[in-house]
């Protein structure tokens, strides 16, 4: 206490002596601060004048340049204008240019290119369609010749099959020899003629050269072979003349179209098309010098354009900057006007006070020092009045600890024992004997660190068994709510369900067995009605052999049906020969080989379509078409008499009434051709019709010509001699 008292007093003593030192030099500290403010603060001056200064020399030399750039940028925009003037005098001249002449160009260069190659394919295929004219001309030799071989080869069946059958009657004849040698008469058991003796000597001569039927099938074979060959260069025939039509039309369409030539003989001879190839050559070079023209004219253009605008965005560049120029000029001249005004004001600022920025530092820095001084030694002062003053402080603090450190022992102590107590009270124990009776599984006493680990580890064991049981709970109460909504399956309905299924299933392989055992004999039965289909088809054409002669003796086909059907084929051959030049190879009859019913078997027709390679009936027909079918069989009928009857039987005339009138116009002229090839011999042809075009093309007429009262008919004859 009594240190503290000393310590007290000497701290007094300090702190007055600090004071008194503090008021002597603050006075001097003021003024000299002060002073030293006042030089610190125009020192901005002295670099805001030279700054000044620096700026009027920047000023004067940016305005001399400006002045320079002005006479730079506007000699530049005179040369500018001036080269503008002439793009535009270019611009002038080539204003029709530009990509519609050198579309328009393009467009006409490119159709004269795709028109040559137009006029090659028109040459090459006047070359390939008369290459198509000889093959089709020497297609229809192929056909006369062919024609003539199936008539010969008809011919020759007819001779053989005809004897053949006169042999079958000489076999009949025979028996009714035998039966005049015993009865006075007999009946003919095909015909029913009554025959007497006086007809034995004509029955002996029909048993005399009489063919095998071998010969007879084989001239039948040859003369199907012919037919098939005759048919089969009708259909190429026909194939080849509708391409070669289809092509000429074609031809002709493009030749009107490029050539102005429709007319097939003037296209033949070439000229309008060597004359169309050398104007198209002609205008090929003439359209390419103007398109190589017109592509040069708008290049010219495309680049004046562009030189245009390059220099109008030049010129107004070029203007913009002479106005920027001027005005960056005006606006240095006022910075260099602005920058004298602020000089002058400077040097007013600094009237009064040391001419020269280092003289004014060099007053600053003495100031300084002469401040620092007197305001060390007030610091010193009061330094050393601090220091004590914690000295003593530190002391204080020191005894204070030491009273707080003796009162914190004293209430540990206190504690510790109010914590022994209520750790005997925490692990049950009722005083300080109980706890200390506890022993160890070894006998001895459980220290207080080891009882607090076995009580834990029995917290943890429950702690553990707890987890357990709440991780079951949750997944029970997860499994009620997943099954909430199944329904209990029925065991015993499964087991019948699989009961029935398994009977089912070997229901099925059973019936498996008994398929497979009967797809063998289906198999089996396959086989062997194989065979005997194939035994069957051999009897039936061994059948259809013997047929004709069947029907002969049993009288469903009479031998003159018979005579008959051969020369109908040899008639429909014949007209086929006319409705071919008539029809240009479209239409051809084929006869009928079975009857319906109420027709006589063997003669009847069908049409058959060399286009469309199928058969119809005549009923089918159009007027038109029905009038060529009726036409050629007539003419075919007339070629066939006066073949077989010789010189006996001339047909010199035939008259046609009307039918003209249902053919179009290329079908007439193909009728009147025909009639016209007939009528070049000796046949004289008359015919009744009031088709006009008849008129024109007759060059013998009988008009017949009503009176105007009515009272019957005028005749008028005409000749074209």
């Amino acid at each position: 206490a009594g240190e503290k008292k000393i310590g007290v007093e000497k701290l007094s003593q300090l702190q007055t002596d600090a004071r008194v030192t503090e008021e002597r030099n603050l006075p001097q500290i003021e003024r000299n601060t002060k002073q030293q403010h006042s030089l610190e603060n125009i020192l901005h001056i002295y670099d805001e004048l030279k700054e000044v200064e620096n700026s009027r020399l920047q000023i004067k030399r940016n305005f001399d340049s400006s002045s320079q750039n002005v006479l730079r940028i506007q000699q530049t925009l005179n040369e500018k204008k001036h080269d503008l003037e002439q793009v535009l005098g270019l611009l002038a001249q080539l204003e029709n240019a530009g990509d519609l002449a050198v579309n328009e160009a393009q467009r006409l260069l490119v159709e004269q290119r795709k028109r040559k190659p137009l006029l090659t394919d028109i040459e090459s295929q006047i070359k390939n369609l008369s290459e198509q004219e000889k093959k089709l001309s020497a297609l229809k030799d192929s056909i006369l010749r062919a024609q003539m071989a199936a008539h010969e080869a008809e011919g020759k069946h007819y001779q053989l099959n005809g004897a053949f059958l006169s042999g079958q009657a000489g076999l009949l004849a025979q028996e009714m020899r035998k039966e005049l040698q015993t009865k006075p008469e007999t009946v003919c058991p095909v015909c029913g003629t009554k025959h007497t003796a006086a007809d034995t000597d004509a029955f002996a001569r029909w048993c005399e050269d009489i063919p095998t039927r071998e010969q007879v099938d084989a001239a039948f074979a040859a003369w199907n072979a012919a037919r098939e060959q005759e048919t089969a260069l009708k259909n190429k025939y026909s194939d080849q003349k509708a391409a070669y039509d289809n092509s000429l039309q074609t031809l002709l369409t493009h030749s009107s179209e490029l050539l102005g030539v429709s007319d097939k003989d003037t296209l033949w001879q070439r000229t309008a098309l060597q004359l169309a190839h050398q104007r198209c050559d002609a205008a090929i070079a003439g359209y390419e010098s103007d398109y190589k023209k017109a592509v040069d004219d708008r290049q010219k253009k495309n680049n004046a354009v562009q030189e245009k605008m390059r220099l109008e965005q030049e010129t107004e560049r070029l203007s913009t900057a002479l106005s920027l120029a001027q005005e960056q000029m005006q606006k240095v001249s006022g910075q260099k006007s602005a920058a004298d005004a602020r000089a002058d004001e400077k040097r007013r600022e600094l009237a009064g006070w040391p001419a020269a920025k280092q003289e004014a530092l060099a007053i600053i820095a003495d100031l300084k020092k002469k401040t620092e001084a007197l305001q060390e030694q007030t610091d010193h002062a009061k330094t050393l009045y601090t220091d004590y003053q914690k000295k003593l402080e530190n002391i204080e603090g020191r005894l204070t600890n030491a009273e707080a450190e003796k009162l914190s022992a004293v209430e540990k102590v206190h504690k510790a024992k109010l914590d022994y107590e209520a750790g005997l009270v925490r692990y049950g124990f009722d005083n300080d004997d109980v706890y200390r009776s506890a022993k160890s599984p070894d006998g001895r006493l459980l220290e207080p660190d080891e009882l607090d680990r076995w009580i834990r580890n029995a917290d943890r064991t429950i702690s553990d068994h707890t987890m357990n049981c709440l991780e079951l709970s949750t997944k029970i109460k997860q499994l009620e709510k997943e099954t909430i909504n199944c329904v209990k399956t029925d065991l015993h309905e499964c087991k019948e369900k699989i009961r029935l299924m398994e009977q089912n299933l070997q229901a099925m392989r059973n019936r498996d067995k008994e398929l497979d055992a009967q797809l063998r004999i289906n198999t089996t039965a396959y086989k062997n009605i194989s065979i005997y289909l194939k035994e069957r088809k051999r009897y039936l054409a061994a059948a259809e052999k013997l047929k004709p002669l069947s029907d002969t003796a049993n009288g469903n086909y009479t031998f003159s049906r018979y005579v008959l059907s051969g020369f109908f084929r040899r008639i429909i051959d014949q007209a086929n020969i006319h409705l071919d030049v008539m029809t240009d190879g479209e239409y051809s009859l084929v006869p009928k080989e079975t009857g319906d019913g109420r027709r006589s078997v063997g003669l009847d027709l069908k049409i058959y379509n060399s286009i469309t390679h199928q058969e119809r009936e005549t009923a089918s027909l159009s007027g038109g078409q029905l009038f060529e079918a009726s036409l050629s069989l007539a003419l075919g009928l007339s070629d066939i008499v006066q073949m077989e009857s010789s010189s006996t039987i001339q047909i010199d005339s035939m008259f046609i009434d009307e039918g003209f009138g249902s053919l179009d116009i290329s079908r007439l002229d193909k009728a009147i051709e025909v009639l016209k090839h007939l009528s070049a011999g000796k046949r004289q042809i008359g015919i009744i019709s009031h088709v006009s075009r008849l008129d024109e093309c007759l060059p013998k007429k009988i008009h017949v010509i009503k009176r105007a009262d009515g009272r019957g008919s005028e005749i008028r004859i005409e000749t074209d001699e």
